[in-house]
């Protein structure tokens, strides 16, 4: 379905939040040729593995995000008390049907 739904290039940009090895190495599979992976995901064991080969031919960027404790709750008190503009952070709105 992704394939389809990208011209057959796959998704610019693949964010991997399960912290698995699998889903890092799904994310490196599936983004396009010029790429992004964004690692958010904690893996356990501390490691996390894909194909560099795949990466360097694909001309990859692996990212990874500092997490931060508490930070989500944090978030949600700004957006809440209008601190942060959250409503500008929005671009496009797609509905649920065609992603089943």
């Amino acid at each position: 379905m992704i394939w389809s739904q990208t011209g057959e290039k796959g998704p610019d940009f693949v964010f991997e939040c399960a912290g698995s090895n699998e889903a890092v190495e799904q994310a490196v599979r599936l983004v396009s040729f010029n790429g992004q992976v964004i690692v958010a995901g904690i893996p356990f064991p501390d490691e996390v593995r894909f194909s560099a080969s795949l990466a360097r031919r694909k001309n990859l960027t692996i990212r990874f995000v500092r997490r931060s404790r508490n930070g989500v709750e944090r978030a949600i008190e700004w957006a809440a008390d209008n601190k942060i503009d959250i409503k500008s952070y929005v671009t496009h709105h797609f509905p649920l049907e065609p992603i089943g």
